[in-house]
């Protein structure tokens, strides 16, 4: 009876351990990393007109007075489309406080003949701060 229990502790033990190394946690991504995918992927719901998904990269203070229906009346009404976006690099000035520079492609379809069928780029340079660990896009 006494080497059942000891087997079987050994097998709960060796579950345990095994359990544990399979959910190691991986490590933290520096704040620059997460700044940038974050970024891009707000640009790709942008370029995607998924306004709704978008809007859910603002801070909560933005969010909290802008519907997400007047949100996506603001999307859909601006006078330039979106074609493309790509975060070209990022940067932190603080630990709460990170920059990217986002290269932008657009057209602006109402515009006069001729500049309604160009595409444009241009980079543009965004601020994104920490709160309560994760980071949010502060419109300008």
């Amino acid at each position: 009876m006494r080497a059942l229990n000891l087997k079987l502790i050994s097998l709960v033990a060796l579950v345990v351990l095994t359990a544990a190394c399979a959910t190691a946690p991986e490590p933290l991504k520096p704040p620059e990393e997460i700044v940038a995918e974050r970024s891009q992927a707000r640009w790709d719901h942008l370029v995607a007109a998924e306004a709704e998904q978008a809007r859910e990269y603002y801070t909560p203070g933005y969010r909290a007075i802008t519907s997400v229906v007047d949100y996506e009346i603001w999307a859909r009404t601006r006078p330039i489309r979106w074609l493309g976006a790509e975060v070209e690099e990022s940067w932190c000035e603080s630990e709460d406080l990170c920059r990217a520079l986002v290269k932008v492609r657009y057209r602006i379809p109402g515009g006069p003949v001729g500049i309604n069928t160009m595409r444009l780029e241009r980079e543009v340079e965004e601020e994104w701060i920490q709160l309560e660990g994760q980071w949010f896009y502060v419109r300008k």
